[in-house]
């Protein structure tokens, strides 16, 4: 059943005294408290919660009945912080705030480099049932060499300065660990990527398959990085929504 929704412009404080502006998605007819599941979304690198892919995927959620919360991650957007001094870890932190003040999420889902921090966050959340990847790198090298040409890609005009502490993560990074946080959370984990993303090469997605504890793995046919084609974030969210039914049969 398709519902009417409503969005709530919500403040979350972090460890580090950083407060993160979010936005909750969910049904007009429920309080956040009602929703009988609840989402966490992250943006991608340099983007924002109003980034048209992870507004859509959030609202078509919302739509299917879940209360979902997207944030701005520290120092982008409409949160507090200095953006040069976030790094993955930083990121993961602030999944792990947004699920907290959220009273926990049953489904996490990351677009990109959000994927990522959703992923290592995971083990930290005990709520947590199902993990969901979308345009996801896995190799965090490869990434950190495309870093500086991903800036000039996504900070449309704004002033970001990319910190040392998160190039140098990335370089030091090992996928062995996502794995590992992935695998000790216990969480279903569902791969979307497209075989035309031109930002992170499909065989990103073919990685974690082959790493991952058995996850699900679909194309996405026909669609580019940012889901900036038309409908395509609402079909994706439309697509993780009913991929969970079928799962919690």
């Amino acid at each position: 059943m398709t519902r009417t929704i409503r969005s709530v412009h919500v403040t979350i404080p972090t460890e580090n005294g950083w407060q993160l502006a979010g936005t909750v998605d969910m049904p007009r007819d429920v309080t956040m408290e009602e929703a009988p599941r609840r989402a966490v979304v992250a943006h991608c690198f340099t983007c924002t919660r109003s980034a048209i892919g992870v507004a859509r995927i959030s609202k078509a959620l919302a739509r299917a009945g879940y209360a979902s919360l997207r944030f701005d991650f520290a120092g982008l957007g409409d949160s507090e912080g200095r953006f040069e001094e976030t790094t993955l870890a930083t990121n993961v932190s602030d999944v792990q705030a947004a699920a907290e003040w959220f009273g926990g999420a049953e489904l996490l889902v990351g677009h990109s480099l959000g994927g990522t921090a959703v992923q290592r966050a995971a083990a930290e959340i005990p709520s947590v049932e199902s993990i969901v990847t979308v345009g996801t790198p896995f190799e965090l090298q490869e990434t950190a060499k495309r870093a500086p040409q991903l800036m000039q890609m996504f900070e449309r005009q704004r002033e970001l300065s990319l910190g040392q502490a998160l190039l140098d993560e990335l370089t030091a990074a090992d996928s062995a660990d996502t794995v590992a946080a992935v695998s000790s959370s216990d969480a279903t984990s569902l791969v979307l990527h497209s075989p035309d993303d031109l930002v992170v090469p499909v065989a990103e997605a073919h990685a974690m398959r082959e790493a991952l504890p058995k996850p699900d793995w679909v194309a996405l046919e026909g669609m580019d990085h940012l889901l900036l084609q038309r409908g395509s974030g609402q079909r994706v969210g439309e697509f993780i929504a009913a991929w969970e039914s079928l799962r919690l049969q």
